[in-house]
């Protein structure tokens, strides 16, 4: 990802005051429970990606590196944040939950889960 650990510092200050915002504002004007909101991580997998993108990791300078990333980051969030908003008001994800059944559910489950298998758990073929 590069970068210098000032970075890394700025970046984890960073989600701590909008987790910290997020919290407050679900507070007020969400379900009223105290909880701490913190960070999504189903974006795990895509910001995971992204830094191992080979053209962000073909720049010399780790600065330079450190800021492309972080904007290509911030971009894909933004565009992933906006597709569940216009889900969320559209009502489109609660039209189509009514059809969600634990049957209907398991092949996603399984197969998203054996997509990331190898992501996680990298394995040795041999030929």
């Amino acid at each position: 990802m590069g970068g210098t650990d000032d970075d890394k510092v700025r970046v984890i200050q960073t989600l701590l005051f909008v987790e910290g915002i997020n919290t407050l504002l679900q507070r007020l004007f969400g379900t009223q429970l105290p909880t701490v909101v913190g960070g999504s991580y189903a974006f795990m997998v895509p910001i995971i990606s992204i830094i191992h993108d080979t053209s962000l990791l073909s720049i010399e300078d780790n600065h330079m590196r450190f800021l492309y990333t972080m904007r290509v980051v911030q971009g894909a969030l933004i565009v992933a944040s906006s597709i569940q908003i216009i889900l969320g008001y559209s009502q489109m994800w609660a039209i189509s939950t009514r059809f969600f059944t634990p049957l209907g559910m398991v092949p996603v489950i399984a197969l998203v889960g054996f997509g990331l298998f190898d992501r996680g758990f990298p394995v040795l073929w041999l030929v």
